[in-house]
């Protein structure tokens, strides 16, 4: 089962994503600030990560980077009602898969998620099977 973290420190934005996505097949976990989102992230493994970008304490930004430090491929799409292009800009060099504003089309979400999880998971498979072709073909014990 893929699992999605919704980030964000607006319970009624929370809730409604895990309403609208888990009809979907997701398993959607909540977390109402970057610490806590870190924390789960640390314990579990996630296909998905919806970060919203203003929250008190470690802000969207911030917590971009941490996820960046532990897993570089996760898909992180960032959410924020107070969009710049700034703001999106550096969230898009730290490695966020997309920027949507708030209210956004849940239609659009879906098709934005489902596709990202895709090219994760493609990627994922594609670092397994190189690391088994190295083993496959590691010469280093050969003397000759």
């Amino acid at each position: 089962m893929r699992k999605i973290l919704v980030i964000d420190d607006e319970q009624n934005i929370r809730k409604m994503l895990t309403r609208v996505l888990s009809p979907e097949g997701f398993i959607v976990k909540e977390a109402n600030n970057g610490l806590e989102a870190l924390k789960r992230l640390e314990k579990e493994n996630y296909s998905l990560v919806l970060l919203d970008l203003k929250m008190p304490g470690l802000n969207g930004i911030e917590t971009l980077k941490k996820i960046r430090e532990n897993d570089l491929n996760l898909p992180v799409i960032m959410m924020s009602a107070y969009g710049s292009i700034t703001e999106a800009v550096e969230a898009m060099k730290l490695g966020a898969l997309d920027y949507l504003i708030k209210p956004f089309d849940i239609e659009e979400l879906k098709i934005i998620i489902k596709r990202a999880i895709k090219q994760y998971e493609l990627e994922v498979e594609n670092i397994y099977y190189r690391e088994e072709e190295e083993k496959r073909f590691n010469f280093d014990e050969i003397i000759g």
